[in-house]
């Protein structure tokens, strides 16, 4: 009896101390959160923008990364930052900005000297279908977020010119677009020799070109903008689980050369609502966006898992999601033009660059025709250029009225009815696919009837049909034609009762809606 007695009272002091240690251990663990809040609040910039600005007085090169390509989130800060660079220039002259701000300043974009051609060319004309490659079909790397970034650019290029034209010659400022990416040959191309450059060659061969820029332009500093991994100075595994890839990023060879020739600083951007899981909670409390030089976290007491920059600096986000929309989801005749137009150069799929094009190519095309696209052989010479004849034929007797198939919901109904005649694996294809055009998916329970799922997301398609119309328009307004544009901006006002002139002032319209 008496040990059991004990026995109880033994668990209860356990239970007793446990919780005692609980509760002075959280309340360590709150001081702690709060103590690193102060710092972070004490020392934080709220518009990254000027931060990025102020380390470009003080650095030779500031480099910025990309956490996900394609999102316009990433590229506003260079966008903000370039904006702030025009309105110091022309508020102050040489002689107030002397030893500060550049007046010539190079934006260094992760592409080769074509593609940057291609984005000056847009400049010049206003056509964003200039600025893609035959390679942007491929992935989710280019969106309608890269012509929103070149469509901000080109309205930084036209305060430039219109800057310089009231100032003298000794008084202008020099802004220009660098893609210093070595060029690829399509014949040579093969996937061992990607790999090899990307992990021997490809960093180091950009970095060159970008120390010989600057050398030649001794005045001249550099915003170089790129994925966030070329920002890491250390020899990391390129290809991940793969020791023998281990290799240098950019910011290595930029910093080797011009650490002590004017200096390079690194500032990486991170989207805390998307990262929560690794946020020190001391992060999270801030609740608004701001950029932070990494050296302030020296000798704090941070969380045991949390992260912390690695880099210079960093741009942490709170914001809500953006929403763009891959090329290859973007259906236009301007689109179907261009491939049935250029798809010749690209049918020899002996060389495995062609090859990935034209099957990129061919799934366009069946997705903007809205039929099943049917597995080809693609490295049968014959089978392709079967395929590719009967895709020009039907281009010359097909005139797409992709407005209009919009409007009615027409191509999301043929989707929809291609759910319902599809097996099981088929079905979550064609569902997937109609997902990321209308905006939404249905949640059904593993084993549900491609029918029930069918009905059930054309009943949501026609429900929510006004924000199905004008999301699949306003995206269709950066590649329309002449007459898709006349259309749909003519259907965009009816809907929404709005009226802009452009792809760009109606997409971050809508994005803002979005963002409610």
């Amino acid at each position: 009896m008496k040990n059991g007695l004990l026995t109880k009272w033994l668990r209860a002091a356990i239970v007793v101390l446990v919780c005692a240690f609980s509760s002075v251990n959280s309340f360590g663990q709150s001081q702690r959160v709060a103590d690193l809040t102060a710092l972070i609040k004490q020392h934080a910039d709220w518009n990254p923008g000027n931060f990025i600005l102020n380390k470009l007085e003080t650095n030779r090169i500031v480099m910025v990364g990309i956490e996900r390509y394609g999102d316009p989130m990433y590229s506003r800060v260079i966008v903000n930052a370039l904006n702030d660079w025009v309105t110091q220039w022309g508020q102050n002259g040489p002689q107030e900005k002397a030893g500060k701000l550049p007046s010539k300043l190079f934006l260094i974009l992760e592409m080769d000297s074509v593609q940057a051609d291609g984005v000056k060319q847009y400049f010049r004309t206003g056509d964003p279908v200039q600025t893609i490659t035959p390679f942007s079909f491929i992935g989710d790397q280019f969106t309608t977020g890269k012509f929103e970034f070149c469509d901000d650019l080109r309205l930084i290029r036209q305060r430039v010119d219109s800057l310089n034209e009231h100032r003298p010659s000794n008084d202008q400022i020099l802004f220009d677009i660098v893609g210093p990416e070595e060029i690829i040959t399509p014949a040579t191309w093969t996937t061992a020799k990607r790999d090899s450059l990307y992990v021997h060659g490809r960093d180091e061969y950009s970095s060159s070109r970008i120390e010989k820029l600057l050398d030649e332009s001794p005045t001249a500093k550099a915003l170089v903008f790129y994925g966030q991994q070329h920002l890491y100075t250390e020899k990391m595994e390129k290809f991940q689980g793969k020791p023998q890839s281990m290799g240098y990023y950019l910011a290595h060879y930029l910093v080797q050369y011009f650490g002590s020739k004017g200096g390079v600083y690194t500032c990486e951007q991170i989207d805390v609502n998307a990262d929560r899981a690794r946020m020190d909670e001391s992060i999270k409390a801030i609740g608004k966006t701001f950029a932070i030089d990494g050296s302030v976290f020296d000798g704090a007491a941070v969380g045991t898992n949390a992260y912390i920059p690695w880099l210079d600096g960093a741009i942490f986000y709170f914001v809500p999601p953006r929403y763009t929309r891959q090329l290859s989801m973007l259906y236009s005749q301007r689109l179907v033009d261009y491939v049935l137009k250029n798809i010749d150069s690209y049918r020899n799929v002996s060389e495995e660059y062609n090859r990935w094009v034209v099957l990129s190519w061919i799934y366009y095309l069946s997705n903007a025709a809205g039929v099943p696209f049917q597995g080809i052989n693609y490295r049968n010479q014959v089978v392709i250029d079967s395929a590719v004849a009967a895709w020009k034929e039907w281009g010359r007797s097909t005139k797409l009225d992709i407005v209009g198939k919009i409007t009615s919901l027409e191509y999301f109904k043929k989707y929809v009815d291609m759910m319902k005649s599809s097996d099981p694996r088929a079905t979550m294809e064609y569902e997937q696919h109609l997902s990321t055009l209308v905006g939404f998916r249905d949640w059904f329970p593993m084993g549900t009837s491609p029918q029930v799922r069918a009905d059930s997301m054309w009943a949501h398609i026609q429900r929510y049909r006004k924000s199905v119309i004008t999301e699949n328009l306003v995206y269709l307004l950066w590649v329309a034609t002449k007459s898709e544009k006349e259309k749909a901006m003519a259907v965009l006002e009816k809907e929404t009762g709005m009226n802009f002139k452009t792809a760009g002032e109606w997409t971050k319209w809508w994005e803002s809606q979005k963002a409610k």
